[in-house]
């Protein structure tokens, strides 16, 4: 029997800058490791009315009870025994046949208000208001600024303690197409306890207007999603343009609970994890592009994040000269067109809740075309191939940068699919964990699709 946990938030996202549609794009969300929404996913424009005139309540950006999630790559803090009146009120709207254990009628409601929620960690670049015409919860980012991403988060709390081991968490967020459009923002759904308990899912792939984002709850560590008292929505990666300010409507989230699932619960689930599961907790540390379309745009770093050009491409496609050769059974790769010194592309990876970058090593396998692909002494020979990390990854590709960790030669190496091992620095790498940026890519001057380079397979390997 299933057990329904049903937080009716009504959200939709009004697009203050461009129109949209109530079209609803349902699909199970995963830690994609593209920084852009895939275009195979059908994209929806709500044509909504803007609910600036419908606003009737705005909640307060403070809570004492706010806490840090783990996965936004920053120390955990511990939730206060106090709560603030935004936080503790939301049991007064919670409405259950029973009050020990959720069941099919435990919802948050929006048709009177959003009261409960509030921002995480008295985060002052957010505004929650409550659009009484759909109804939504309306979270407007006032500016990107933070340094800490988890304090771009709205969260409630539940009214009581769960476990969502075996759980299905089924949301429904309206994006406006400013940000798709953009491709570089990651949101996230999350899940607290008591002390650092998390579990969190970012989706990568969101398209304009609805997103059914399916979250399917299995974490490798099944204390992860024990004792889980609050829910958060958060912005964590911000839009490449920190100009885009549209704001995003949550329709609804529903979660149904596996068996056994109760309020306060000690049972564990498996912790066994399909290769379906879309938690983010169950590791995502290979970016092979096989699940991209051909065209998807990965963001990049560098002076500025228009710099290079990473390209997602067939390797049938590349047929100059003699052609792109094989790389295994690899059918799509990444280009990457580079269009200043000191660029690369950025990828996005999930470790698993017990790991930090420190624990792996860098692989990925480059094909630099020197005399090949029709070209002749093309500037991808003799150039250091360099690692860059962080929770989010800006700035030139260079040692000084904070967030270099090494480069390896490349010299010899052209001309064919090789595979590269760069280390993690491991004092660094102990600071990085949850969801992380990777850039790895070679410095050399601009030039074009033609005499591009190529990259397949990043991947992190477990050290010994």
């Amino acid at each position: 029997m299933l057990k329904n946990l049903s937080f009716i938030l009504a959200v939709s996202v009004v697009l203050s800058a461009c129109g949209g549609s109530d079209g609803d794009s349902k699909r199970s969300s995963s830690s994609s490791s593209s920084v852009v929404s895939s275009s195979s996913v059908s994209s929806s424009v709500s044509s909504e009315a803007s609910s600036s005139s419908t606003v009737s309540s705005v909640v307060s950006s403070v809570s004492s009870s706010e806490q840090e999630p783990s996965s936004s790559s920053v120390e955990s803090s511990s939730s206060s025994s106090e709560e603030s009146s935004e936080s503790s009120s939301v049991a007064s709207s919670v409405s259950s046949s029973e009050n020990s254990q959720p069941s099919a009628d435990l919802s948050l409601g929006f048709a009177a208000g959003i009261e409960g929620w509030f921002v995480n960690g008295g985060g002052t670049n957010l505004l929650l208001e409550h659009d009484s015409l759909t109804p939504a919860l309306k979270i407007t980012p006032l500016a990107w600024s933070d340094t800490d991403n988890w304090k771009r988060q709205a969260r409630t709390e539940l009214g009581d303690t769960y476990d969502f081991n075996g759980a299905t968490v089924t949301a429904v967020i309206n994006v406006p197409a400013s940000y798709t459009t953009d491709g570089s923002l990651i949101l996230q759904l999350v899940l607290q306890g008591t002390g650092a308990v998390y579990s969190w899912n970012p989706v990568t792939d969101l398209v304009a207007g609805d997103n059914t984002i399916v979250w399917e709850i299995n974490p490798e560590t099944p204390a992860n999603a024990q004792g889980i008292t609050h829910f958060g929505i958060q912005l964590t990666t911000p839009p490449s343009s920190l100009t885009i300010l549209d704001p995003f409507l949550v329709k609804s989230i529903e979660v149904n609970f596996a068996d056994g699932g109760s309020a306060s619960s000690s049972s564990v689930a498996s912790s066994e994890a399909s290769s379906s599961v879309a938690s983010s907790v169950s590791a995502v540390l290979t970016v092979d592009f096989e699940n991209d379309d051909a065209g998807t745009v990965y963001g990049a770093t560098g002076w500025a994040a228009t710099d290079a050009t990473p390209t997602v491409v067939t390797i049938a496609s590349i047929t100059a000269g003699s052609g792109l050769p094989a790389n295994g059974s690899s059918t799509k790769v990444l280009r990457v067109t580079v269009g200043n010194w000191n660029s690369s592309p950025v990828v996005n990876v999930s470790l698993p809740g017990d790991k930090t970058l420190a624990n792996y090593e860098v692989k990925v396998d480059a094909y630099f075309p020197h005399n090949t692909l029709g070209l002749s002494e093309a500037n991808n020979g003799y150039k250091d191939l360099t690692l860059m990390a962080g929770a989010t990854v800006t700035g030139a590709v260079q040692t000084d940068n904070a967030l270099y960790h090494s480069h390896v030669a490349t010299q010899g190496n052209v001309d064919a699919w090789t595979t590269f091992t760069l280390p993690v620095d491991a004092t660094k790498g102990a600071s990085l964990s949850g969801d992380i940026q990777l850039s790895v890519g070679i410095s050399r001057s601009a030039g074009t699709d033609a005499d591009a380079y190529y990259l397949d397979n990043i991947r992190l390997v477990e050290l010994p």
